[in-house]
């Protein structure tokens, strides 16, 4: 299926009954409190097997999904992909390494976040969108500071802050939603010490 950006495609609660996996574009996985504020899990990215963390533990989805940017989603009955693992074995160790390397990385981004103070938080989310996502030091910032708030446990005051610090200090030059990285050394620096 085609998403445009922010048409959600799971809502917290949504019967479990496909299997996702993205093509293109980029998801956000998010929880939701009573007061519809939101809080970001992580980001998905394509080749990325969506929900595995829940898809075989509960029949309902425990976080929403929506598109971050235009992506391309492909979904397969959930009843198909039990077949497989039922009869499947290669299959089913694939999918439990995908599951594992799933959660890995969110621990890994959760951890790393934590330990660092604003300003290396700011840079880690720039530098793993530069290195990890689009692989280039200038692309157009999916995230709105709001929702890089979210992900990291910030106000978007503070987000726009150390935004406003990193291009006083030239390690960045914003142009609407364009980031240019003109530091990538510091930047990285500040991302696993900051």
């Amino acid at each position: 299926i085609e998403l445009e950006t922010g048409e959600k495609v799971v809502k917290s609660g949504d019967p479990v009954t496909h299997f996702l996996y993205l093509q293109t574009g980029l998801l956000k996985l998010f929880s939701e409190s009573e007061s519809q504020r939101e809080q970001i899990i992580s980001v998905a990215r394509p080749r990325d097997f969506i929900g595995l963390l829940t898809i075989f533990s509960d029949k309902q989805h425990r976080y929403s999904i929506s598109a971050i940017v235009p992506s391309r989603l492909c979904m397969i009955e959930i009843e198909c992909i039990n077949r497989l693992v039922d009869n499947n074995g290669p299959f089913a160790r694939e999918l439990l390494t995908n599951m594992s390397m799933a959660v890995d990385h969110i621990l890994k981004d959760s951890y790393n976040l934590r330990s660092l103070q604003l300003r290396g938080r700011i840079a880690y989310v720039l530098n793993d969108f530069a290195n990890e996502i689009f692989e280039s030091n200038d692309f157009d910032l999916p995230l709105s500071r709001k929702e890089i708030g979210q992900m990291i446990g910030m106000s978007m005051e503070n987000v726009i802050r150390i935004f406003s610090e990193f291009r006083n200090d030239h390690i960045i030059q914003i142009e609407g939603k364009r980031i240019y990285i003109l530091d990538p050394e510091k930047l990285r620096f500040l991302a696993m010490h900051g």
